[in-house]
């Protein structure tokens, strides 16, 4: 699903070739030395290809569009033989995110939200197939930066972040995270674990996050770290900056190895 940046629906494939670029410099940043969006079409409104390539694009999370929670009545779209969209890698604050997105014959409807904006929402899909790849060091270096900004203020430098993952079934994988944290003179480790959960509609959750501290700087760490953590601790998030709409997903394998893999088949 995409928001469109365009109050009509667009007349031909340039016309939709700059909606939907518009659509996704609203929510991320941009390459500037190629285009992102590519339609190849001779009898529009069907569509031979669409490749979408956000390689190199970084994504502000403050700036994705909220989901619509109502959808108005739909009218046809485009209908699309081959749908790609990639990303090799994007860049998600201090992690770098594989997406491969490939998807046949894929029927498009127009819609609004309740903000009357203009939807392109998937109908149908033949089939499909989606991979996500992050590798350890990718996450490891979010967390440092998360919790090293969230520590700081209170003299307690985070020096270090060590992942573990090991599978628990194809949508669930149980994590452990090491840290040393440092104040003063005094070094100490803080041990978090918890689960990972992805749904069907690829969102993820991390539930039953707990977190122990060895010594005083120990202590003060996961003081620190422990209202964090209950803020996080059974929410989803989002896993892409865009919906498959009615899509279904058919089949997910989650996989705990380096780098940590998301693969998912789907159509309708």
């Amino acid at each position: 699903m995409f928001i469109l940046a365009t109050p009509t629906p667009p007349a031909n494939a340039d016309a939709l070739t700059l909606a939907l670029s518009n659509a996704l410099a609203a929510i991320f940043n941009l390459p500037s030395n190629r285009k992102c969006v590519t339609i190849q079409s001779s009898f529009f409104p069907s569509i031979e290809s669409v490749t979408v390539d956000l390689s190199g694009a970084s994504v502000d999370p403050t700036r994705l569009p909220p989901k619509p929670e109502q959808l108005s009545a739909r009218e046809k779209g485009p209908v699309v033989a081959q749908f790609k969209l990639m990303g090799q890698p994007i860049s998600y604050q201090k992690a770098g995110i594989n997406l491969n997105l490939a998807a046949t014959n894929v029927l498009f409807d127009y819609a609004r939200d309740e903000q009357q904006r203009l939807l392109l929402v998937p109908s149908h899909i033949e089939s499909g197939e989606l991979r996500i790849d992050v590798r350890h060091a990718d996450l490891e270096a979010l967390i440092l930066a998360g919790a090293q900004l969230a520590a700081a203020p209170h003299g307690v430098n985070i020096q270090r972040v060590q992942l573990t993952a090991s599978s628990l079934g194809s949508r669930s994988a149980k994590i452990n995270l090491r840290i040393v944290a440092k104040k003063l003179f005094i070094t100490a480790t803080i041990r978090i674990t918890g689960q990972l959960e992805i749904d069907e509609l690829l969102n993820a959750s991390l539930n039953n996050l707990s977190c122990e501290g060895d010594g005083v700087v120990g202590s003060i760490a996961t003081g620190l770290l422990r209202p964090k953590l209950q803020q996080i601790d059974g929410k989803t998030f989002p896993l892409m900056a865009f919906s498959l709409g009615d899509t279904k997903l058919q089949a997910i394998q989650f996989t705990t190895s380096d780098p940590l893999s998301l693969r998912a088949s789907f159509g309708s």
